[in-house]
């Protein structure tokens, strides 16, 4: 998949980097308040990041990132004798990003840091020193400054100090103008084309490009699990409907002007002719004595069905995102499947079955625009088939997931 994402950006004219080098996924912290351990073996490494990688660079790859990560593993191996203290991120760790990523690997393009305000960096290193030795270890570019003059004094403290050679330094900013020669700016900067012109984006929002991302959709949304054979669910069979959604925003949440996920998929299902009802939290109330005061009976004599879509966005490289929901011990959690039909969609992270093991219908449609909660409920009702096949494993490893 990384190699055709990289021959159509080489098609587009564009470069690509590829990160985060040694290898994120292996630590469920976030790099952007802790630095990260890759525990794998060199074996294992070789075997799967490795493997990637260098592929990845024979295919061609202009420059690779780096991630404020350890490879404790492979430091030990390369440098024979570091101390578990001496053990640093590989953006300051020139036996990474030298002896494996140039050496061993056979990388010659760009190296660049990730943000250098990450905590993942900034707690292993003052930032005077670490300006300076981001290059000295083999990185060629530095992404953010947090004071340009400041940042630009360490490096020419880091020179004075010898952390730094002259002669590393310039071949840091030969490799830096000549990525920049690779992709032509110098000649499209003088030609006038360096940067498109503005109708050019007109394009933006075609037919023909609204077309391939339906098509792109139908092929995606995937069907993961229906061990009871609950669908087709339509209004003639199960018009009554009781609708949850969960919506939970990574840690900086974008402000934007759309309706929320429960307006859209209810505007949706009754578009479809089904008659819908929300969960409304009534003040006063915890989710436990919601709960406890829903009569069952009633709530099976007045709906049909329950659906209950997830919408759990993340931020960046951490790497757990669950499901919290809006009251905890209440209504909304699946107490429900054993009394009525139940569908669950996510809409984002397609890894909620672990959070929602109990339910007998489980889709993940890997988006929450208007098109894919369509397309969703089409497929829910019948109307179209599910085609998409799991690229990950949805079951998260778990065998309860499956009943």
């Amino acid at each position: 998949m990384s190699k055709e994402y990289l021959r159509g950006a080489k098609d587009a004219g564009l470069a690509s980097c590829m990160k985060h080098f040694p290898g994120d996924g292996l630590d469920e912290r976030d790099q952007h308040v802790v630095t990260t351990d890759n525990l794998m073996s060199c074996e294992e490494w070789d075997r799967e990041f490795g493997k990637v990688y260098k592929g990845m660079i024979d295919a061609g790859v202009e420059s690779v990132m780096i991630g404020h990560i350890r490879l404790p593993e492979y430091q030990r191996k390369l440098k024979p004798g570091i101390k578990d203290n001496e053990i640093m991120p590989a953006t300051i760790a020139p036996e990474l990003l030298q002896g494996l990523l140039r050496e061993q690997l056979g990388f010659n393009g760009l190296i660049i840091t990730d943000a250098t305000h990450m905590v993942g960096l900034t707690s292993m290193i003052r930032r005077e020193d670490m300006i300076p030795t981001t290059i000295a270890a083999g990185c060629d570019m530095i992404l953010y400054y947090r004071d340009k003059d400041e940042d630009t004094q360490a490096l020419k403290t880091g020179l004075e100090k010898g952390i730094l050679t002259m002669e590393r330094l310039d071949e840091a900013v030969t490799r830096i103008l000549a990525f920049k020669a690779m992709l032509k700016l110098h000649t499209k900067k003088a030609n006038g084309t360096l940067i498109p012109p503005a109708e050019g984006l007109s394009v933006v929002g075609c037919e023909e490009h609204k077309e391939v991302a339906k098509d792109i959709m139908d092929k995606a949304i995937t069907l993961v699990k229906n061990t009871k054979n609950q669908l087709p669910i339509t209004p003639q069979t199960h018009k009554r409907i009781m609708l949850y959604t969960i919506e939970n925003g990574g840690f900086t949440p974008n402000k934007m002007d759309k309706a929320t996920l429960q307006d859209r998929v209810k505007a949706e299902l009754e578009a479809q002719g089904f008659e819908v009802d929300v969960f409304d939290n009534e003040a006063g109330l915890n989710g436990k004595q919601l709960l406890a005061s829903t009569p069952v009976k009633e709530f099976v004599s007045k709906y049909d069905a329950v659906m209950l879509f997830i919408s759990v966005t993340g931020f960046s490289t951490s790497n757990v995102r669950r499901i919290t929901w809006n009251l905890p011990m209440g209504p909304e959690i699946p107490w429900y499947v054993t009394e009525l039909p139940t569908v669950c969609v996510s809409v984002h992270n397609p890894f909620h079955l672990i959070d929602v093991p109990m339910v007998p219908t489980y889709i993940n449609s890997y988006s929450d625009n208007d098109e894919a909660i369509h397309q969703v409920i089409q497929k829910i009702m019948g109307k179209s088939e599910f085609k998409g096949v799991s690229s990950v494993d949805a079951f998260c490893g778990a065998w309860d997931t499956r009943l």
